[in-house]
């Protein structure tokens, strides 16, 4: 988001199957952080400053592992290029946030909503009708 409007965004579908919804975020939250890192290039060239670039999650185990080099049993199994954005948490360019489900307006692009969610998130966006 810049200045209440959406500048990037994207929803696709994972071409791997995740174990977890940790790792699943995992996944995702490492594509975003290439996107963000991406950004926060561009603005150098129009001499904005980006960094760090907040990366919203509503997963806090993915949190916890992205910021803390967590690595237990569970995670073993994880490839290591999807440790992308721990090495840029480390680095600074990416602060990790909690953001509650109810309110992730990435949910519009990856699920089913009621009407009235839809319309909550459509104002989260800073969508409005004509």
């Amino acid at each position: 988001m810049l200045n209440g409007s959406p500048i990037s965004w994207a929803s696709k579908k994972q071409t791997l199957v995740a174990r977890s919804t940790m790792e699943s975020e995992l996944i995702a939250g490492s594509f975003a952080s290439v996107e963000g890192i991406w950004l926060i290039r561009l603005g150098k060239d129009f001499l904005h400053t980006f960094s760090p670039i907040p990366l919203f999650t509503d997963n806090q185990s993915f949190i916890l592992f992205s910021k803390n080099d967590m690595k237990s049993t569970r995670t073993k199994h994880i490839d290591t290029h999807f440790h992308y954005t721990q090495e840029q948490v480390t680095a600074g360019n990416i602060r990790l946030h909690y953001i509650a489900s109810t309110d992730n307006p990435a949910d519009i692009l990856t699920k089913a909503l009621s009407p009235r969610k839809h319309v909550h998130l459509l104002d989260v966006l800073g969508v409005r009708h004509a």
